[in-house]
């Protein structure tokens, strides 16, 4: 049986996420578990705090689809649930038991998602770049973090779409649409543009011609660093 003592939650920028939230964080506080809410992160920001303090994390976020779908990604200790978790999960849910306690858990909305992401990239003894860039948030969940990291490290970062209204989400931005991105780089002789879905776990990458860079070509640079440390 699961018996978490403590979740955290964190969303995307869904007009219905916090119905969500509120109702998962009900079920699960009135179970005895204490729930931690972040807002709105990113996924890859869940993943992490649920992997460093070894807890369960939920994202509520349908990530690239529109904002009239929207869904549940739960992670086990940093990592997504495997098959057997989730039919352990889904016979709760349709089977219980749920138990009547004399005590409930505790919500608590928190920052510590955020200040551990941020200190994560402090470690990593980044210097700050003069390069051009440009960074399209989907009007999704990277909107706030992704603008003080680029403000912190990039000072001449440009972000665009990044005004959620709970509808706009992935709506003709994007990674699943990167026309915008590279016309925007192109307009602006840009060195680089980034283009991250709703929930920003996933990221697309175009030149400075505007044209689409391979996720090879990402993995290959990524890998050839790791080497070059060591790791």
């Amino acid at each position: 049986m699961i018996h978490p003592k403590q979740i955290v939650i964190g969303t995307d920028t869904r007009q219905s996420n916090n119905m969500l939230a509120y109702s998962l964080a009900s079920g699960a506080m009135s179970q005895g578990v204490d729930v931690l809410f972040a807002g709105v992160v990113s996924t890859p920001m869940i993943a992490y705090y649920s992997e460093v303090h070894q807890i369960i994390g939920v994202m509520i976020t349908a990530s690239h689809n529109p904002y009239y779908d929207n869904g549940i990604k739960i992670f086990d200790k940093g990592f997504k649930t495997v098959d057997e978790l989730e039919l352990k999960l889904e016979n709760i849910i349709d089977n219980g038991p749920f138990d009547v306690l004399e005590h409930w858990g505790n919500l608590n909305i928190t920052e510590a998602v955020e200040k551990l992401y941020i200190d994560f990239y402090d470690k990593l003894g980044l210097k700050p770049s003069n390069l051009s860039i440009v960074y399209d948030s989907a009007h999704g969940a990277n909107y706030l973090i992704a603008k003080k990291l680029f403000d912190k490290y990039h000072p001449n970062a440009l972000q665009i779409n990044n005004q959620p209204d709970g509808l706009n989400i992935n709506v003709g931005c994007g990674s699943t649409h990167m026309k915008m991105i590279s016309e925007v780089v192109k307009s602006r002789n840009a060195d680089i543009g980034f283009a991250f879905d709703g929930d920003a776990d996933r990221c697309l990458v175009v030149n400075r011609k505007g044209e689409l860079v391979d996720g090879d070509q990402m993995i290959y640079l990524f890998a050839t660093h790791l080497k070059s440390k060591g790791e």
